[in-house]
């Protein structure tokens, strides 16, 4: 999963600079030094929907009696959020 959550932080870092230079070109400034990042990497659903959506009584989901069992491979993704304060010149 690190890898993943890795690979997902580096893209949007990308697209954030890439962003701010668009930016800052558009304002006739150029792209400065970074002066402050910070990031948020989500699961696309987390365990609480997961118990909700596959055992009957929702809230109550480890009193409950779960639904037909079934196994079905599902894809695995993150989603990374980017926070970037860069200066301009």
């Amino acid at each position: 999963m690190h890898a993943l959550e890795d690979q997902a932080l580096e893209r949007a870092a990308e697209r954030t600079r890439s962003d701010a230079a668009v930016l800052a070109k558009s304002m006739g400034a150029h792209l400065g030094a970074l002066a402050y990042v910070t990031n948020q990497v989500v699961a696309a659903e987390s365990a609480y929907r997961y118990n909700e959506r596959n055992f009957a009584g929702g809230g109550g989901a480890f009193m409950s009696i779960p639904k037909e069992l079934a196994i079905e491979p599902r894809k695995v993704s993150r989603t990374a959020t980017v926070y970037a304060v860069y200066a301009i010149e």
